[in-house]
């Protein structure tokens, strides 16, 4: 269980816009686990994995580059 939470805490962390952390995941597993169990295997995990969570795709590549030119053009052109 401590592995799958762990897991789910990782890609909420990775994918959502929304910021949960590791202490409303402990709230969430009703005392079974505290904070410094789940960040210690959030260590242990993504060691076992040697950093490498994902790849981006080409879509998120685009999308990232062109949203940080769009701010950029914004921000030139309300000077």
């Amino acid at each position: 269980q401590l592995v799958a939470m762990t897991a789910l805490y990782i890609s909420v962390k990775i994918n959502e816009k929304v910021a949960l952390n590791s202490e409303f995941f402990a709230s969430v597993s009703k005392g079974m686990y505290s904070k410094n169990d789940i960040e210690g295997m959030e260590m242990s995990i993504l060691q076992g994995l040697s950093w490498r969570i994902y790849a981006p795709t080409s879509f998120q590549m685009a999308h990232r580059i062109l949203s940080l030119t769009l701010i950029s053009a914004d921000v030139n052109e309300q000077k």
